[in-house]
């Protein structure tokens, strides 16, 4: 799945970008066989998106992958993503688990 929008170099108040699109409860799994420079989510000159309640696992490299900040305004939240950068190490520390905090409730990354 991807957003891509367009702007005439740094100028994007042509408004030929994606905004507002929303992903939610999806299962992505198992790409990137003929492309390994895919991911579950990725977008480029695209604003105000939503990421919710996904399911992402096995993917060759990132499986949420913002290119540039243009915009901003992107919610992430409430998804589970796992086993991914099979194929690169170029998007981080890939090995911490997420944990529950019993006392605050909230999700919290182990160090």
């Amino acid at each position: 799945m991807a957003g891509w929008g367009y702007t005439d170099e740094h100028d994007g108040t042509s408004g030929e970008q994606p905004r507002f699109t929303t992903l939610v409860n999806n299962v992505c799994h198992e790409i990137g066989a003929f492309q390994l420079q895919s991911s579950c989510w990725f977008q480029a000159k695209t604003a105000q998106t939503t990421v919710s309640g996904n399911l992402f696992y096995n993917g060759p490299r990132a499986g949420i992958n913002f290119n540039d900040g243009f915009g901003g305004g992107n919610v992430v939240k409430d998804n589970v993503i796992f086993n991914q950068c099979r194929q690169s190490g170029d998007h981080g520390n890939q090995t911490q688990k997420p944990t529950v905090d019993t006392q605050t409730n909230q999700r919290k990354k182990s160090t």
